[in-house]
């Protein structure tokens, strides 16, 4: 199980509150639910391609 922030849609593996929104997570089924942000996703697509 995962938890998922219903505001910048980041995910984790840890209950509490969303580090960028404070908010609380909500629990959520993800699949190999890492911490991260799609923001922090796009910016790595861009490292890549750089």
């Amino acid at each position: 199980m995962a938890y998922k922030c219903s505001q910048c849609s980041r995910v984790s593996d840890q209950t509490g509150n969303c580090p960028d929104c404070n908010i609380e997570m909500t629990e959520e089924k993800v699949e190999g639910a890492v911490e991260e942000n799609v923001e922090e996703k796009a910016e790595e697509k861009v490292d890549v391609a750089a």
